[in-house]
């Protein structure tokens, strides 16, 4: 195939301007999730259009009626996306890519990518799930870790995952075992309210502390799956958390969001007070909007509009 020299330059930019702000980035090589292209995208690419056609996430969608009808075929989309790991020409592409990525040389600084000091880790995928294929699953793990280690053995690696979700016994994700890779540095999780069901009750009498108690639950298990591992160099960060802003009303208050952002955020930073804090060691913000606004026109994102932070196929501006 052939790159976007712009896409490349403009990556570029973003590590030059992180280095020279002090900031640093969990670059992600790949996404289990249709925004990006992703897994699907290299099926599509190794001659299986399977159900690509049916899945393809219109960039006009239309309010919240397609917003639910995306969701509800969520699974159905796991379950394609979730081929990719047993796709040897799909996994072969993949794999060219992330040479050349880590490979790359930043044409702003001169520095080879696996001498910024901006990038703080690479991130195999955005929270991939094992579905139908945990053995797999797991060997992409070890094969795509393991590639970029040879490619990079300064920078951290971890997998990209979400945890243990809402549907475990159809996602098949062993958290604790995936991360026993030697080539995986550290663990991450992530939580969602609005996708998994939490947000829906948060206006009836004690709803909002239900979602709260549920946040806060979900990210102390993962702590005990990953002690339980019992390797000290093996920390957890929460790498992304969200929460829509008060009634999903892109001009209201963000009263409830703030409440769990403080929750979570206390949480870590109580564990890290702790001299035995155990496993859990910090968050990372998974996407900044920056001066980006949503449409006043429309919920999702079109060509031409600003970007928030929030994926194309997601309402903009809402988490």
């Amino acid at each position: 195939g052939k790159y976007d020299q712009r896409l490349l330059l403009g990556l570029d930019f973003v590590i030059s301007q992180a280095s020279i702000r002090n900031m640093t980035l969990l670059v992600t090589l790949n996404n289990f999730w249709p925004w990006t292209g992703g897994f699907t995208q290299y099926l599509k690419w190794a001659g299986d259009a399977g159900l690509a056609p049916m899945l393809k996430l219109p960039l006009s969608a239309r309010d919240v009626s397609l917003e639910e009808s995306i969701r509800s075929r969520r699974d159905v989309f796991a379950q394609y996306a979730a081929l990719f790991y047993a796709n040897a020409a799909a996994r072969q592409l993949a794999a060219r890519h992330i040479t050349m990525i880590v490979g790359r040389r930043n044409l702003f600084t001169g520095r080879f990518y696996k001498d910024e000091p901006a990038i703080f880790a690479w991130e195999l995928a955005n929270s991939p799930l094992a579905i139908h294929s945990p053995d797999a699953y797991q060997a992409w793990i070890s094969a795509t870790a393991a590639q970029v280690k040879e490619l990079d053995p300064v920078h951290l690696v971890t997998i990209g995952s979400a945890g243990r979700g809402q549907q475990p016994a159809i996602d098949h994700v062993d958290f604790a075992a995936e991360h026993r890779d030697p080539n995986v540095d550290f663990a991450t999780v992530q939580i969602s309210p609005a996708a998994w069901g939490w947000t829906a009750a948060t206006l009836a009498p004690g709803g909002m502390e239900q979602a709260m108690r549920n946040a806060s639950l979900y990210l102390s298990q993962h702590v005990k799956l990953l002690l339980a591992l019992k390797r000290d160099d093996k920390p957890l960060v929460l790498s992304s958390f969200s929460f829509p802003r008060d009634g999903y009303d892109f001009s209201s208050s963000t009263l409830a969001r703030d409440q769990y952002f403080r929750l979570l955020l206390e949480q870590i930073g109580q564990a890290i007070k702790k001299k035995n804090h155990g496993a859990l060691v910090g968050s990372i913000l998974h996407a900044w909007g920056g001066e980006g606004r949503p449409s006043n026109a429309r919920l999702f994102w079109r060509p031409g509009d600003a970007w928030t932070g929030d994926p194309p196929g997601d309402r903009q501006g809402a988490h």
